[in-house]
């Protein structure tokens, strides 16, 4: 196995011998583990793929332009509006917006309509 091969599945790796050892030496504490790390895989199986054909589809069907223009470095008070209502509409676990801000980014998003929403959902 290549070098670069183990370290793209270090993490996953060093999850099962934990959950295996876990399970050998400590058997309900390994159970729970095991049944933890099952349905964190499988959450992340379901959402991942769609995410990423979604954001395909961003990058392929939103022109730059629209982007700028909407949240933008130009964009101003209606930039950060859009960004508050979308961030406040979005669902779903936390490493589905990397890939969506990244898209956004590439795009032309200004950084601060990307990271500013969570201060004003207080």
């Amino acid at each position: 196995m290549k070098t670069n091969t183990l370290k793209s599945y270090a993490l996953f790796i060093l999850v099962a011998a934990l959950d295996i050892f876990l399970r050998w030496h400590y058997p309900a504490k390994g159970v729970v583990a095991i049944k933890s790390s099952m349905d964190y895989l499988v959450e992340m199986l379901l959402f991942i793929p769609p995410i990423f054909v979604l954001v395909g589809l961003l990058d392929v069907w939103v022109p730059r332009r629209i982007v700028e223009r909407n949240v933008g470095p130009e964009s101003g008070a209606r930039g950060v509006a859009l960004s508050i209502l979308v961030a406040t509409a979005a669902a779903g676990p936390l490493y589905v917006g990397f890939p969506v801000a990244a898209a956004l980014l590439k795009k032309g998003c200004r950084l601060a309509n990307l990271l500013d929403h969570d201060r004003h959902r207080h």
